[in-house]
C-alpha cells in the first residue's frame, strides 16, 4: 500500500512540475490614444518568437503605466522577478515609442539567462521590424517642436470701431519658451459721419475706408505647464491703409507704417497630444498715433486718430509637431 501511495505522489509531482508557469504577470495602463494591452501582447509574441502566456503565477511581474507629461508622454515601468526588482522612467514624444520600449524591455527580461541555441535561429521578420521601431525610443523626447497657430482677433482701437479679423502664426516651441512669426489682417471698415442735408434730414455718409495688414513676431515664456499659462512679448510691423470715399470731399488714398509693441497673457488647454486651444488678452502701444482726416468745405474733418493704447482679445487652435 505504501509503495502504491509513493508511486501516486511521484506521478502527481511529475505532472505538476511538467506544467509550465505563465511567462508574464502584466499590468498595463495607458491613455486611449496609446496601444492597448492586446497590442502589447502581440508585440511580445513577435519579439520573442513564440506565444507568450500571461497570468499571476508568472515568475516575471511587470507594471507599466503611460501618462501625459508636457508635450509628450512618460512611462513608469516596474519589473520584479527572482533576480530582483527594477524601476524605470522613460519619456518620449510619441506614446507608441514608449509602448515599443516596453515590449523590448520585457522581451529582454524573458530571454535573459535562456540557453543559447546550438545553431543560429532565424529571427522572425516581425520581430526584426519591432526591433527597428524601438530604436528611436532610446533617444528620449525632443526638446523642441514645430508649432502653428490659427486664431481670430477682436480689436479695439486700431480702426474706428471694434474690428474682427484672422491671424496665423508659425514658430518653434523650445521647452518652456515659444517663438513665433505670423500675420494679422483686420478687414476694411467704413468711417461714417452723421450729416444734415439741405432739406434738414439727418443722413449718414461714408467718408473713408480703413484696414490693417501687418506681420507679427513674438515670444512667450510658460510659467505654468498644465494648463499652459505665461506672458508674451511681441511686435507688429505693417501698413494701415486708408482711402477717402466721400464724393463731396477732397479724397485721398494712402497708407502709414504700422508699428506696435505688445504685452499679453496667454492660456492654452491641451485637447490631445498635438492639438491645443488657447485664449489671449493683449495690450499694445502704437509707435505713431496718426490722425486721418478729410478736407470738406475748406476745413479738415478728423475721421480717426490712433489711440495711445490698443486692446485685443483672441482665441484659436494650435498644433504642435
Amino acid at each position: 500500500m505504501r509503495k502504491c501511495l509513493g508511486m501516486v505522489v511521484v506521478a502527481v509531482l511529475s505532472w505538476v512540475s511538467s506544467v509550465r508557469a505563465s511567462d508574464v504577470d502584466l499590468q498595463w495602463s495607458a491613455p486611449s490614444a496609446c496601444p492597448s494591452e492586446a497590442n502589447l501582447r502581440e508585440g511580445l509574441d513577435s519579439r520573442v518568437g513564440r506565444r507568450i502566456t500571461f497570468g499571476p503565477d508568472a515568475g516575471l511581474h511587470v507594471s507599466a503605466r503611460i501618462t501625459h507629461q508636457g508635450d509628450g508622454y512618460a512611462l513608469a515601468l516596474q519589473t520584479r522577478s527572482d533576480s530582483g526588482s527594477e524601476a524605470r522612467l522613460l519619456r518620449a514624444h510619441s506614446c507608441n515609442e514608449l509602448a515599443r520600449a516596453s515590449v523590448l524591455i520585457v522581451a529582454l527580461l524573458l530571454t535573459r539567462g535562456a540557453p543559447a541555441p546550438s545553431t543560429p535561429a532565424r529571427e522572425p521578420e516581425a520581430a526584426r521590424e519591432s526591433a527597428r521601431d524601438l530604436e528611436p525610443a532610446s533617444t528620449g523626447p525632443r526638446s523642441w517642436r514645430w508649432r502653428t497657430r490659427v486664431y481670430g482677433v477682436a480689436d479695439v482701437g486700431t480702426l474706428p470701431g471694434v474690428s474682427f479679423g484672422p491671424g496665423l502664426g508659425l514658430g518653434l516651441a523650445l521647452r518652456s519658451t515659444q517663438f513665433e512669426l505670423g500675420a494679422l489682417y483686420l478687414p476694411t471698415q467704413d468711417v461714417s459721419q452723421d450729416m444734415v442735408s439741405p432739406m434738414m434730414a439727418l443722413t449718414t455718409a461714408k467718408l473713408a475706408k480703413l484696414q490693417l495688414v501687418t506681420a507679427t513676431a513674438g515670444v512667450c515664456q510658460l510659467v505654468v505647464q498644465k494648463p499652459e499659462i505665461g506672458p508674451c512679448l511681441g511686435a507688429e510691423l505693417g501698413r494701415l491703409l486708408a482711402r477717402g470715399i466721400d464724393p463731396t470731399a477732397q479724397n485721398f488714398s494712402s497708407g502709414v507704417t504700422w508699428l506696435l509693441f505688445t504685452l499679453s497673457a496667454r492660456v492654452s488647454l491641451r485637447i490631445n497630444a498635438w492639438l491645443l486651444w488657447h485664449a489671449e488678452i493683449l495690450a499694445g502701444l502704437p509707435w505713431d498715433r496718426t490722425i486721418f482726416a478729410v478736407m470738406r468745405d475748406g476745413s479738415s474733418e478728423t475721421l480717426h486718430e490712433i489711440p495711445s493704447l490698443i486692446g485685443r482679445l483672441s482665441t484659436g487652435f494650435e498644433a504642435r509637431f
